[in-house]
């Protein structure tokens, strides 16, 4: 009976985005027959269809994704905050099409881009330095990968805040690098700074909190330090229990609130 049901949503969501396309078809090509092709709207509605299609892993997402950037360069500039948008939007594409290395390719791009033209910290600049950080650490290139990190979480601090989820993702991220290339003490360090930060500043048991405090068990564990491993992954169930319990008792209490 489960699997039927399974099998009957899936049905439901296929037939579903089989409709968004088709609409979005139509739409483009309404676009570009009464706007033109390099029109910013017909653009940004090529750029949605594109992104639907990645989705659903179309054949042509990346062939439209491409024409699109090469329209908004026509059409904006090279330097256009929306076509380093569109830059950055094809660099996922790669990613998660299986091309890590044109990922790097575009990701370097546009962190330059980013730099000149919006500034060093402007926040889409440091979010865009971290994601370069893990394009480098996808190809192998796992030192300059640690150097971009440890640049990343540095200027997240001071522009951002060191209470910053932002901030602390990045911290995360660089806790976890340190580990994945043998500096087991650094990782340990790093991520229980991160850890005290998020139980501090978050919710105890939410999910940031929680994935750091795995990363640290698994440090814990490359360390031999079993005994500080299962306790703190003890703490983090409970911690988690009384998250849940606490969310679905403000739901419930929502919910009865006179509308």
């Amino acid at each position: 009976m489960h699997a039927r049901k399974r099998k009957e949503v899936l049905e439901f969501a296929a037939a579903a985005a089989a409709r968004d396309i088709a609409e979005l078809e139509r739409k483009l090509a309404e676009h570009e027959r009464s706007r033109g092709p390099d029109d910013p709207s017909t653009i940004a509605c090529r750029d949605t269809l594109g992104n639907f299609y990645l989705m659903i892993s179309h054949g042509d997402s990346i062939t439209l994704l491409e024409s699109n950037l090469a329209a908004a360069e026509r059409a904006l500039g090279l330097d256009h905050p929306d076509t380093i948008t569109y830059r950055s939007r094809l660099g996922q594409a790669y990613l998660k099409t299986g091309r890590a290395a044109d990922n790097l390719v575009v990701a370097e791009r546009i962190v330059a881009d980013s730099e000149r033209v919006l500034g060093p910290d402007h926040p889409d600049t440091l979010s865009r330095r971290a994601g370069l950080a893990m394009a480098y650490r996808r190809t192998g290139r796992n030192q300059e990968s640690i150097a971009m990190l440890e640049r990343a979480a540095a200027d997240d601090e001071r522009v951002l805040g060191p209470a910053s989820e932002s901030t602390l993702v990045t911290r995360a991220a660089l806790g976890m690098a340190y580990r994945e290339n043998g500096r087991v003490a650094d990782s340990i360090d790093l991520l229980e700074h991160v850890l005290a930060d998020c139980e501090r500043e978050l919710r105890h048991g939410d999910k940031l909190t929680n994935a750091v405090g795995t990363d640290l068990i698994r440090s814990y564990f490359a360390a031999g330090r079993r005994r500080e491993a299962k306790a703190l992954s003890r703490r983090l169930k409970a911690a988690y229990r009384d998250y849940v319990a606490t969310r679905w008792a403000e739901d419930r209490s929502a919910q009865d609130q006179p509308q």
